[in-house]
């Protein structure tokens, strides 16, 4: 199976990044995967543990699935499991170009794969329901809020027709990451210039997110027969000191190369180990949003102040330890995650039909 890719299709030109292996470096791998396949997980055992009886099969569907990212942390997760259930996984993408790099990466072995080259706006969700509605590497950051809200009522139009339990998995650009400031925008023209091999690298308007604007549009989206069904919503900052952005500083001048730095710590060089202090400068802007919202300032600072303090005590203990605590700090979770990750990821569970939340 192969796509054709469409004349407008820029990213194309951006096959460079995606095959390049620079683009898989020890941050992605050591850090980001598995968080994300806790993320997975948390999915994964709510159908386990929800549905009245085991489910034959797990069907994944991965909106925005680009290269196929999705599918090679779900196999990470279950490669180590002697599990029963069948595992179907649909990658869904307007580019024709990734998918055929997606499609590269399956080998059918412990997850049943394919590929539908579709708009996330437009994809026929009902007629092609799922278990899990994954989303990684923030595809809904390119729909507007009012599409975003399109795309999850078709969503959880699919959900409120099957009577199994659910997870949807929304992942978005944060609003208030360290790399974009001083400006701490809702929308913004956005470059991914930090990809690898790929002279004209895409670019387009973006949509960044607080958690809390992220659910009052989930709330929009949500259809009144499913409310009752809703177990929990989690948030999850993720790639908070790590944004590929930290290699450019295009939009923070004054951030370090924190990402490249990282990847020498774990590759065993130190070399540049106080390029991992945050300065003062970089938090500038801050001031404007203590003055609109200041406990999200003053978590950012207090965020970043624990940081710069793990990176004291790596300069002088270069332990495992130290490098687990830095990890540990790069993303923040539930109550705390105020949109200041590179990425925002919400996390809906939904009960099965015959044991909704009362």
């Amino acid at each position: 199976m192969t796509f054709q890719p469409a004349p407008d299709d820029q990213y194309v030109r951006a096959i460079g990044h995606y095959t390049s292996t620079q683009r898989t470096d020890m941050v992605k791998s050591e850090w980001e995967r598995p968080l994300f396949g806790r993320i997975l997980m948390v999915a994964l055992r709510h159908l386990r543990t929800d549905a009245p009886a085991p489910l034959p099969a797990i069907s994944v569907i991965d909106i925005g699935a680009g290269a196929g990212e999705g599918f090679q942390i779900a196999r990470q997760v279950l490669r180590p499991r002697n599990d029963p259930v069948r595992y179907l996984y649909t990658a869904i993408d307007r580019s024709a170009a990734l998918l055929n790099l997606a499609i590269s990466h399956f080998d059918q072995e412990l997850i049943q794969a394919n590929a539908v080259q579709a708009d996330m706006r437009e994809f026929d969700y009902l007629s092609n329901p799922g278990n899990v509605y994954l989303s990684i590497g923030a595809p809904f950051s390119e729909l507007t809020e009012a599409e975003l809200v399109t795309t999850l009522a078709k969503i959880l139009k699919a959900v409120s027709r099957s009577k199994d339990p659910a997870a949807a998995i929304v992942d978005v650009y944060g609003q208030y990451s360290l790399a974009w400031l001083p400006v701490a925008s809702a929308e913004r023209h956005y470059s991914m210039s930090f990809f690898e091999n790929t002279p004209d690298p895409p670019s387009g308007k973006m949509v960044f997110y607080t958690p809390s604007r992220l659910q009052l549009l989930f709330q929009q989206a949500l259809p009144r027969s499913l409310k009752h069904r809703v177990k929990e919503i989690y948030f999850l900052d993720r790639s908070i000191f790590t944004s590929r952005h930290t290699t450019t500083a295009e939009y923070n001048v004054h951030i370090p190369p924190l990402r490249t730095v990282l990847n020498e710590v774990l590759s065993g060089s130190f070399a540049n180990i106080q390029q991992l202090h945050i300065p003062a400068s970089a938090l500038a802007g801050l001031d404007d949003i203590q003055r609109l919202y200041p406990r999200t300032a003053d978590r950012i600072s207090s965020h970043t102040a624990r940081w710069n303090g793990a990176v004291k005590d790596l300069r002088s203990d270069a332990s495992p330890a130290t490098i687990v605590r830095l990890r540990e700090l790069n993303h923040v979770a539930d109550q705390h995650a105020i949109g200041m990750g590179h990425y925002l990821t919400m996390i809906a569970l939904f009960t099965g039909a015959q044991t909704s939340v009362k």
